[in-house]
C-alpha cells in the first residue's frame, strides 16, 4: 500500500527526535526545520533517541552505524521513504537495540558487492524491524546478533535473503523472501559446515522463485525439551530451543523447498513445500529433505485429533506437492521424521521416502496420492515405528531415484526396524502393489483398498503378523518371488 503521509507517524518514538528530509538544508533536526543528511542527524544521536525520515529518496554513499538505542522511522516502504545505496558497500550496521520500521533499503542495480549486507546485525547486537523492504542486495539481512521482525520483504537478493550465521537467533512474523540468486533463508554456522548455530521461528512466510534453495537449517544447535512447542499462533515462550515454521509457503524454489541437516529440532505446522525444480549441479530437487541427526515434526494437531479410520480428516494440515524429485525424504544416520495430517501428492518421484540411516516415528492421518514409484517407501537402510495413513493412492509406475527397476507401490518396506505397526491404511489404484513388504517385522493390520494390480506382497517376513486385510485387493495375485523392491536414492 503506498505511504500518504509526508511525514513519519511518532506516537510513542523515543526522544530526542531528529527529522531528516532529502535536500533539506540548513536545518536543525525539528520538523518544521529538518537536517538534508542522514550522517549529520545519526551524530547528534549518541545516546538513543528517533531519527524521522520523512517522504522521499536518501542517498547512503557510505554504510550507516546505527547508533545503540536509535530508532529509525519513515512513512512506508511503498513510495515512501527509501535508502538508496549508490556505491558497493553495507547499508546499516546495527548497534545494540536498534528498531528500523516504515521503510524500503534498495540498492542501485550492479552496485551490490558480495559479502556486504543490506543490514548487518554484529554479535551481541539486537534489531527489531517492522514493514521493512529491502531490494537488490548481496544478502538482505544477515544476523550473528539477535532479530525480531514483522512484515519483512527482501527481493532479488544475490546470496541469501535473509542469513543468520553463528549462533544466531530470530523470529519473524510475516516474511516474504523471493526472486533471489540463491537461497531464501539460511540457518547455520558461520562457515557453513561447523561451529555453533542458532534458532528460527517463523510465522506466516512466503519464501518463493528463489534459484537454489528455499529455507536451509544447518548444524548442530540446543534441542528443545519435551515442553517447547511452537503453536499455530506462533512460536511459545517456550520454544527457545526448536526451529519453527508455521503457516508458510516455500514454493518453486530450485534443489529444494526446505532442508534440514544436523542436530537441531524442527516443528512445521501447516507450511507448503511445493514446486522445486531441478537447476544446473543440483538435480535432486527435494520438497523437504531430513538428513544427519536432524529431528523434524511436520504435523497438524487438529487434523489428527479429528481424524479416525471411521471418520477420515486426512491432509487438512502442510502439503507437499509438485516437486520434481522426493516430496518428503529423511535420509541420514540419526535423522528423525514425524509426519502427521499431510497432504504429499503428485511429486515426480518417491511421495515419502525413508532410508540411509533415518527413522520415521510415525506417517499418519495424511494422503500420499499420485506420486511416482512409491507412495511410502522404506529401504533396507531406513527404518519406521507406525504408519497409518487414510489414503496412499495413485502411484504411477517409475524407477526410484538412483534405481533402474520401473515400481508403482502405495508402500513399499524392505526390513523397516523392529515392530512395525501399519495398521488402517488405505492402498488404491496403485500400478503395482498396494503394499509390498520385504524381511519386515511387526503387524500389518486392517488395511483396505482396491484397484492395485496386486493387492499385498509379503516376502522373507516370518516376524510379520498379516491380520484383517480382506479388504484391500488387486487384480491379480501377488508374484511368488520377490520383484524389485524400493532402493537407496
Amino acid at each position: 500500500v503506498p505511504a500518504t503521509r509526508a511525514t513519519p507517524a511518532l506516537d510513542g518514538a523515543p526522544t530526542p527526535i531528529l527529522h531528516v528530509l532529502p535536500g533539506a538544508a540548513g536545518g536543525d533536526g525539528s520538523e518544521a526545520r529538518p537536517f538534508g543528511s542522514l550522517p549529520e542527524a545519526l551524530s547528534r544521536l549518541t545516546a538513543g533517541g528517533t531519527l524521522a525520515l520523512h517522504r522521499g529518496e536518501f542517498r547512503v554513499d557510505a554504510a550507516l552505524t546505527i547508533p545503540s538505542g536509535v530508532t529509525v522511522v519513515g512513512v512506508g516502504p511503498t513510495a515512501g521513504t527509501a535508502l538508496v545505496v549508490t556505491r558497493g558497500h553495507a547499508g546499516l550496521v546495527i548497534a545494540a537495540n536498534v528498531t528500523v520500521r516504515d521503510l524500503a533499503l534498495r540498492y542501485e542495480d550492479g552496485v551490490a558487492r558480495a559479502e556486504d549486507a543490506a543490514m548487518d546485525v554484529p554479535t551481541g547486537t539486537s534489531l527489531s524491524l517492522r514493514n521493512v523492504l529491502v531490494e537488490g542486495a548481496y544478502e538482505g539481512l544477515r544476523v550473528s546478533g539477535s532479530v525480531t521482525a514483522e512484515r519483512l520483504s527482501v527481493r532479488r537478493a544475490a546470496r541469501n535473503g535473509v542469513a543468520l550465521v553463528g549462533a544466531a537467533s530470530g523470529r519473524f512474523r510475516g516474511l516474504l523472501v523471493r526472486d533471489g540468486d540463491h537461497q531464501g533463508v539460511f540457518v547455520g554456522p558461520q562457515d557453513g559446515t561447523a561451529g555453533p548455530a542458532g534458532h528460527v521461528q517463523i510465522t506466516d512466510a512466503a519464501v518463493l522463485d528463489n534459484a537454489l534453495r528455499g529455507v536451509v537449517l544447518l548444524g548442530a544447535a540446543a534441542r528443545g525439551g519435551g515442553a517447547a512447542e511452537c503453536t499455530l499462533d506462533g512460536p511459545s515462550s517456550s520454544s527457545g530451543d526448536l526451529d519453527c515454521l508455521t503457516r508458510g509457503a516455500i514454493e518453486r524454489n530450485g534443489a529444494q523447498a526446505l532442508g534440514v541437516q544436523g542436530a537441531r529440532a524442527v516443528q512445521l505446522r501447516r507450511v507448503s513445500l511445493s514446486g522445486t525444480r531441478a537447476v544446473g549441479t543440483e538435480p535432486d530437487a527435494d520438497g523437504l529433505v531430513v538428513s544427519d541427526g536432524a529431528r523434524v515434526t511436520l504435523d497438524d494437531p487438529e487434523s489428527a485429533m479429528m481424524s479416525t479410520p471411521a471418520a477420515p480428516r486426512p491432509g487438512l494440515g502442510s502439503i507437499i506437492v509438485g516437486n520434481a524429485r522426493v516430496g518428503v525424504l529423511a535420509d541420514g544416520a540419526g535423522a528423525d521424521l514425524s509426519l502427521s495430517g499431510a497432504r504429499v501428492q503428485s511429486n515426480r518421484n518417491a511421495g515419502v521416502l525413508v532410508t540411509g540411516g533415518a527413522n520415521a516415528r510415525t506417517i499418519g492421518y495424511c494422503r500420499v496420492d499420485d506420486n511416482r514409484a512409491v507412495g511410502v517407501g522404506v529401504t533396507s537402510t531406513g527404518t519406521v515405528v507406525s504408519i497409518q495413513c487414510n489414503g496412499i493412492t495413485g502411484t504411477l509406475a517409475a524407477p526410484l531415484t538412483g534405481s533402474r527397476p520401473s515400481l508403482g507401490d502405495g508402500l513399499s518396506i524392505t526390513r523397516g526396524g523392529a515392530g512395525v505397526v501399519i495398521a488402517d491404511n488405505e492402498m488404491t489404484g496403485n500400478d503395482r502393489f498396494g503394499a509390498v513388504l520385504s524381511a519386515a517385522s511387526g503387524t500389518f493390520r486392517h488395511n483396505r483398498g482396491s484397484d492395485n494390480l496386486y493387492a499385498i506382497g509379503v516376502y522373507d517376513s516370518p516376524m510379520l503378523t498379516v491380520i484383517d486385510n480382506d479388504t484391500l485387493t488387486g487384480r491379480a495375485p501377488a508374484p511368488a518371488t520377490a520383484p524389485a523392491l524400493a532402493g537407496s536414492p
